[in-house]
């Protein structure tokens, strides 16, 4: 009998884990009803397959509710203890699902709307953080078999498979950077411009690079070039360099190699040397409102922060969160240093 498409989102039984459970069924029988769903397997596949083994029949069961996806889940985590890695893995099998495998009925969407879940709703849905999703759909992506069942088995952590995966990449690809999502019709310059709308009239980064399908390093790679190109103080070489990186960007749809062009300009407009190299002596008053706004709207976030209850999230939610407000504390002291002269 044919799986049905959401029996898929958890790896099945293999090895050791079939062989005890294909002798259980034989010594005690099945003990737990295969459930069935549009004439497929919904929960239990390994059991059917147990059942076929040792030659014991199995007994159905039909679901009648309007959400097998998240029966699934429910069913597999009163079973199962996952690692968060394991989670992350779940996350990226339901978000390459086609809309319509967790409804009763594909009918109903809108033109035009999108045929797969996002990975950050299926990463809300099975409570994990987009940037563990976004580590495993990059694991799924360029690992090999062994280290992706590997994942899923719990075998090993996803930080070592994806280590391993960035050891193999070649150097030009890592400087480089995944393409970014941007439709068809539109260049990440347009797509960025909206960004930064959205930026200037209080939208947070991570939701702008989201948009982009890039993480925030990307993201200020790409305004930085942008805001270059609008300059009209620059020295006529380097507004030339500004356009050819924003042209790179466009064409090449990834912004690693285009910043490479302007990285030296950026150090000199935004925090390099006094004499700036042909450039103008101070930065436009615009300019300098647009830093103290920033510094003020990361005042607040902080103090907000302070004042949210802290949660009990799981060792490895402690590591990562403990690790990004160490670098976000290191990242502040390099800015305060530049302000103090240290670093110019």
């Amino acid at each position: 009998m044919k799986s049905h498409p959401a029996a898929d989102i958890f790896p099945a039984l293999i090895g050791e884990q079939f062989d005890e459970l294909a002798e259980s069924i034989r010594r005690n029988g099945l003990r737990h009803p295969i459930t069935r769903y549009e004439g497929m397997i919904l929960d239990g596949r390994t059991r059917y397959r147990a059942c076929k083994r040792v030659s014991v029949e199995p007994v159905f069961e039909d679901y009648e509710g309007d959400d097998p996806v998240q029966f699934v889940l429910d069913q597999n985590f009163r079973r199962r203890h996952l690692t968060n890695g394991q989670c992350a893995m779940v996350v990226q099998r339901i978000a390459n699902m086609e809309l319509g495998d967790n409804q009763h009925t594909k009918e109903g969407r809108p033109n035009g709307a999108p045929s797969k879940t996002s990975t950050e709703a299926a990463a809300k849905r099975m409570n994990v953080s987009v940037r563990s999703a976004t580590r495993a759909r990059r694991v799924v992506r360029d690992g090999t078999d062994e280290e992706v069942e590997a994942v899923e088995r719990g075998d090993m952590s996803l930080g070592k498979a994806e280590a391993r995966v960035r050891k193999r990449e070649p150097r030009d690809r890592r400087r480089a950077g995944a393409k970014m999502r941007i439709p068809d019709d539109k260049t990440p310059e347009e797509v960025c411009r909206e960004a930064m709308t959205s930026l200037d009239h209080g939208g947070s980064y991570e939701q702008a690079a989201r948009s982009l399908g890039v993480d925030r390093r990307t993201l200020s790679q790409m305004r930085y070039i942008i805001e270059l190109s609008d300059m009209a103080d620059l020295a006529d070489d380097d507004r030339e360099t500004a356009r050819r990186a924003l042209a790179l960007m466009n064409e090449a749809r990834q912004s690693g190699g285009a910043y490479d062009l302007v990285r030296s300009l950026v150090e000199r407009v935004w925090g390099g040397s006094k004499e700036r190299k042909g450039q103008v002596a101070d930065l436009p008053e615009r300019r300098v409102r647009k830093f103290m706004d920033s510094v003020l709207l990361v005042s607040t976030s902080c103090e907000v922060l302070t004042q949210i209850p802290v949660p009990y999230p799981s060792a490895e939610q402690t590591k990562q969160l403990v690790g990004d407000l160490r670098q976000a504390g290191k990242n502040l002291r390099s800015v305060i240093k530049k302000l103090e002269g240290e670093d110019r």
